[in-house]
């Protein structure tokens, strides 16, 4: 059994990376498993591949946040670890199309890991603590995005690359085993904690604001992901396609290098404030992406996206922090992963349509407009909070 909070919040967060690795690291390879395990040459298909397990996690969450309160945060986090091993293993075994989206399904409706590991953190943490545990979530999620697609790049040059699920399958497997070794939680919180919280943050979001600040966080951000590759390439016609695939991981990496830093400087009192400078940050690094010309500005605009994102990331960490106190942990996580996968869904969506009657500068377009009418409210809700502060 873990002794010590750091240590379970540590060993957490190892196996969040391992649940995450096939997840986060397997849909750019679809088009090549549509190929060359699957029997396919449709290599469309593959965004539509990407968006089921999205679909089903979104429909799914909540439910399964609410079943974590009740029988157990500890039990339900193992059992998500153990369900991302089971579709991974059936994946490993599809031999054709229709096998291969039941695997899909499984992992969206079985899976769940980020938030039922978020609603364990909030049983053994509280306030700036589980702020900076859900960063640390989030990093090791971005870890995962990072390593995970040059490794198996490697390791599917075999003859029938679908197979190598069934190894795969075998991370979740030891992310479970390593979550046994983790101490139960409560599963109701604690009155009292609550209390405090609404005392100590009165200017806290409300749960429905909160809900909306994830999506269009969500939405704004990752509408420039399909197309920022072509977008990159047609900007800067000199660039190699291997300078673009940097460029499109710099902000994630930027997050892993500013995401502590960040954490511990944050000030928390005015999260309105806050979280509007951030999207105003965020927007001008979309809007300037549209038009960059050299490959060192568009760098540039990159790095300013990924430090704007993170603060935006460790903003949105700290007010789910506060509204997670109380016995509704698992509920409340649970609402947040589905309003960011439903926000996933909308922005491929909306990003797709856009490219097709415009141009791959309109992603851009939208996520700063849609992040700049957003800081609109949240300005205007903290100047609303500085007049009753001063009443």
């Amino acid at each position: 059994m873990i002794n010590g909070r750091s240590k379970a919040i540590a060993l957490v967060a190892l196996g969040h990376y391992l649940a995450s690795f096939t997840a986060l690291g397997m849909p750019p390879f679809y088009g090549l498993l549509l190929n060359r395990s699957l029997n396919n040459d449709a290599t469309f298909l593959a965004g539509w591949l990407y968006i089921i397990p999205t679909v089903c996690l979104a429909v799914s969450s909540s439910w399964w946040g609410r079943l974590a309160d009740k029988k157990g945060r500890k039990l339900l986090l193992i059992r998500a670890q153990l369900g991302l091993a089971l579709s991974f293993a059936v994946a490993g075994y599809a031999e054709n199309l229709s096998m291969f989206v039941f695997a899909l399904v499984l992992q969206g409706f079985l899976g769940g890991s980020f938030a039922a590991a978020n609603a364990y953190l909030a049983g053994i943490a509280e306030g700036r603590s589980l702020a900076g545990a859900i960063t640390l979530m989030q990093g090791s999620a971005r870890a995962a995005l990072l390593t995970a697609p040059p490794l198996l790049g490697w390791l599917l040059s075999a003859d029938n690359p679908v197979h190598i699920y069934r190894y795969l399958a075998l991370l979740p497997l030891a992310a479970a085993m390593l979550t046994a070794c983790l101490p139960a939680v409560e599963s109701a919180g604690k009155t009292g904690s609550l209390a405090i919280s609404r005392q100590d943050h009165p200017f806290r979001f409300s749960h429905g604001g909160l809900l909306a600040m994830q999506f269009i966080f969500t939405f704004a951000t990752v509408i420039s992901f399909p197309y920022f590759i072509p977008h990159a390439l047609l900007l800067v016609p000199d660039l190699p396609e291997a300078g673009a695939g940097l460029l499109f991981g710099m902000p994630h990496l930027l997050y892993l290098l500013c995401a502590a830093p960040l954490q511990k400087r944050y000030n928390g009192n005015c999260p309105h404030l806050s979280l509007g400078i951030g999207f105003v940050l965020l927007a001008l690094s979309l809007l300037a992406q549209q038009q960059t010309e050299t490959a060192w500005q568009l760098s540039f605009w990159r790095v300013t996206m990924g430090v704007a994102m993170t603060y935006c990331f460790i903003g949105l960490h700290n007010a789910m922090a506060v509204a997670a106190c109380g016995g509704q942990a698992g509920h409340r996580f649970g609402r947040f992963e589905s309003c960011a996968k439903w926000a996933t869904v909308a922005a491929g969506l909306t990003a797709g349509i856009s490219v097709q009657y415009g141009s791959t500068k309109m992603p851009f377009l939208l996520g700063a407009i849609v992040l700049l009418g957003a800081s609109v409210y949240l300005f205007g809700q903290s100047f609303k909070h500085f007049r009753l502060a001063n009443s």
